[in-house]
């Protein structure tokens, strides 16, 4: 007996039903995930910004007890006067004046009173004056940052930079490879947020010609998500110098291109060849930068280049780069 039309449409209707559940219940479970997700992203941030603004405190206190330190005035005190000391140092007696030969007869009985053995005088003794010696050189901390603190935990680090009135103020590590510390603190902790990073093709100690330095593009700020805000010569005027600490001395960094580049063409150079592959770079990065900064340039300079992820096209990188110099010494 054949099925009749009626049992068939209310079968059908079943199985939609059950496929609209199972298609609700996927959904659901997307949306779960997706908010799992979301809530350990966030969690993780704050992991990430609770560690650097822990370091950050902790580097401010060091400088604070430095200055502190350094404004204490001490009392004078007299300083002793090293006495010159005397020393007995032998010297040779004056050499002995010629004495007429002895006859045969009196040497004979010289020899045979004479021991085996001849004396030599006894050395005079004469006093001279021997200096103090100076005092070791103690050693010197070169940076307000103090690197040997941070060594303890963070063996990586090579230096830290920071832009007043703004989130940037971070440490500077350099690993093994371009990859483990972007998706790793300057402990070693995995987080998302990753680290400022030093391109594993520079040396660390910020000698070469470009020092380049990499770091996330955050929503939410951290790290160089702001860094993009060069575009404006307004944000520029207020931030034209960046700080940079190093165990070897503290820099400023005289900011003088901002522009966005390809990041699969651009190469990241960190020397040239001569002065002119030195000058057609400076050259390219100030035309590209959308307004004058009048920072000077000269074959020798040392620049320090920040790069970030920019979203304008696929590779695309923002780039700022400045000159590092003495913060006396600002050409600007």
């Amino acid at each position: 007996m054949r099925e009749t039309k009626p049992k068939r449409n209310k079968r059908g209707r079943r199985i939609g039903r059950a496929l609209l559940i199972l298609l609700l219940l996927i959904c659901l479970a997307g949306a779960a995930y997706l908010a799992y997700m979301g809530a350990m992203e966030l969690m993780e941030r704050k992991e990430g910004d609770d560690f650097y603004a822990q370091l950050a405190a902790a580097v401010e206190d060091t400088e604070a007890q430095q200055t502190e330190s350094a404004s204490i005035s001490t009392p004078e005190t007299e300083i002793p006067t090293v006495q010159a000391t005397e020393m007995l140092v032998p010297t040779m007696p004056p050499a002995p004046t010629a004495e007429p030969a002895a006859t045969p007869e009196e040497t004979s009985a010289l020899q045979a009173n004479v021991p085996m053995e001849t004396w030599i005088a006894p050395a005079t003794l004469q006093p001279i004056t021997e200096q103090a010696t100076p005092a070791p050189t103690p050693f010197v901390n070169y940076s307000e940052i103090d690197f040997p603190t941070i060594w303890q935990t963070c063996p990586d680090v090579v230096g830290w930079i920071r832009l007043n009135d703004s989130v940037i103020d971070y440490p500077v590590v350099l690993g093994e490879d371009n990859d483990f510390y972007l998706h790793h603190l300057p402990d070693g902790t995995a987080n998302k947020a990753g680290s400022i990073m030093m391109d594993q093709a520079n040396s660390g100690d910020f000698t070469e010609a470009v020092n380049i330095l990499h770091g996330h593009h955050m929503r939410s700020g951290s790290m160089f998500g702001r860094l993009a805000d060069y575009k404006q010569e307004e944000y520029y005027k207020a931030h034209p110098i960046i700080r940079l600490y190093t165990p070897a001395g503290d820099y400023d960094v005289a900011v003088f291109a901002a522009y966005t580049v390809n990041g699969y063409t651009f190469g990241y150079p960190t020397s040239f060849e001569d002065e002119a592959a030195f000058t057609q770079f400076v050259r390219k990065a100030v035309s590209a930068t959308p307004y004058e900064t009048g920072v000077e340039l000269q074959y020798g300079d040392r620049i320090l280049l920040l790069s970030t992820c920019a979203y304008s096209y696929t590779g695309a990188r923002f780039v700022v780069m400045g000159k590092i110099i003495e913060p006396e010494s600002i050409n600007k």
